[in-house]
């Protein structure tokens, strides 16, 4: 199926789908796309907009001022600019990474995760997908996934011969499984992942029948079947969001290829706002280091 459309934006913020449609299950595809976007975005905003009034700000980096160098900086796509902060080491980096967030957060949540990544040595960029933060236009599965290859080609001119994972939170885990392939990853690192962005949408509370009306899109599980890359799934056990049950069928999907790892006392939202060696030692200690020969 080919989604020939384009979407616009106009003054008012009205989402408008113009362009060809390829018949009428096409004009269908597009709607549930519309749906999903639709309700990803609100998701987002009343998130954020509870943890402002919750009083729940971006974790402050408690270890080394100066353990890293981090730059605010923008990145280039078809579609419209994407905001985005890479954090450096001090020296040459032993390895990459490309950090895809969850739903409910924005680059400046990520800021004490990559001065710890950059402790250990480890370069990282963080992106707001189209219509998080300060990038611009809106948010769609299709654009997300670009967005995220854009991100990975970033990285890949940033740092040519180091090794460059991709590590996927929550909704970004998703989108890391759906792009892993396609960049060349080293390793695909899922933490907090569910097994199909429905899937995740009932367990966030949302009545069935619009999850339904949503387009099945990131299925995780069949994606990691076919997986060509090392898989490392990080799982909080207080996972009550996405219960560790998921997780292990995830690991299950990857088969030998796959590594599973459950981390105690740690629940969904912890390695954002309560970040710790606990969880992200997990993460670095299995991050491919040195230079990779073959990007091919």
């Amino acid at each position: 199926m080919r989604d020939q459309y384009r979407r616009s934006v106009n003054g008012s913020g009205a989402l408008h789908l113009v362009g060809r449609l390829p018949g009428r299950y096409g004009r269908l595809q597009a709607v549930r796309d519309l749906i999903l976007s639709v309700v990803v975005m609100s998701i987002h905003r009343v998130l954020l907009l509870r943890r402002w009034i919750w009083w729940l700000r971006p974790p402050v980096w408690s270890g080394t001022a100066d353990s890293a160098d981090v730059d605010r900086c923008s990145i280039e796509t078809a579609a419209g600019v994407l905001d985005a902060r890479l954090a450096l080491p001090r020296g040459k980096p032993a390895a990459a990474v490309l950090i895809l967030h969850g739903i409910g957060e924005t680059v400046e949540h990520w800021e004490a995760v990559q001065q710890m990544f950059a402790a250990r040595g480890v370069a990282s960029l963080v992106l707001d997908y189209q219509g998080f933060g300060r990038s611009a236009g809106w948010f769609s599965p299709r654009q997300a996934e670009h967005d995220a290859m854009s991100g990975f080609a970033f990285m890949r001119r940033r740092f040519p011969s180091e090794t460059i994972s991709i590590v996927g939170f929550s909704l970004g885990s998703g989108i890391a499984a759906a792009v892993s392939d396609r960049t060349g990853a080293d390793t695909l690192v899922l933490c907090a992942a569910y097994p199909s962005l429905r899937q995740a949408a009932r367990s966030v509370g949302l009545p069935r029948v619009l999850t339904l009306l949503m387009r099945d899109v990131w299925n995780t599980r069949k994606a990691l079947r076919i997986c060509q890359r090392p898989v490392v799934i990080v799982h909080g056990e207080e996972d009550r969001l996405f219960p560790p049950a998921l997780a292990r069928d995830l690991a299950e999907a990857c088969g030998s290829r796959g590594e599973l790892i459950l981390v105690p006392d740690v629940s969904h939202d912890d390695p954002i706002f309560r970040p710790s060696y606990t969880f992200w030692g997990s993460v670095l200690d299995r991050l491919p280091r040195g230079v990779d020969i073959d990007h091919g």
